[in-house]
């Protein structure tokens, strides 16, 4: 079992020994994209409402995929299989390796779903 560690107060994720940064906006697509990775298609129109708040009207697949090419850039860098595909058409999707388990901080908590799985776990 391999731990992916988000944390949402400095936008960074730590997989084994390396810890990557990212932008606001590349953190927005990754962390709505790794909340939503149990769905086989996300329509691209909701993940512009999520990175781009109150700018989705302005916002072109240009801008899309350059933040895509980005956070790709940037996941590149660890070992583990995070696959983020976006296609304009038909949405996009977020594929972990089985074995990998996020874990969610945020404010100084670590989100209840890691909790229970630790609890479910040591029984």
């Amino acid at each position: 079992m391999i731990f992916l560690y988000v944390n949402a107060e400095n936008r960074t994720l730590t997989y084994g020994e390396k810890t990557v940064s990212f932008t606001e906006k590349e953190f927005l697509m990754l962390t709505y994209l790794l909340e939503r990775r149990d769905e086989s298609n996300i329509p691209t129109k909701h993940i512009i409402e999520h990175v781009w708040k109150g700018r989705a009207n302005a916002i072109g697949k240009n801008n899309v995929a350059q933040l895509l090419y980005s956070l790709r850039k940037k996941l590149s860098s660890f070992d583990c299989d995070i696959n983020i595909s976006i296609s304009i058409n038909n949405g996009g999707k977020c594929r972990l390796n089985r074995s990998t388990i996020p874990v969610y901080k945020k404010k100084n908590k670590i989100n209840h779903f890691f909790v229970k799985f630790l609890l479910m776990v040591m029984r």
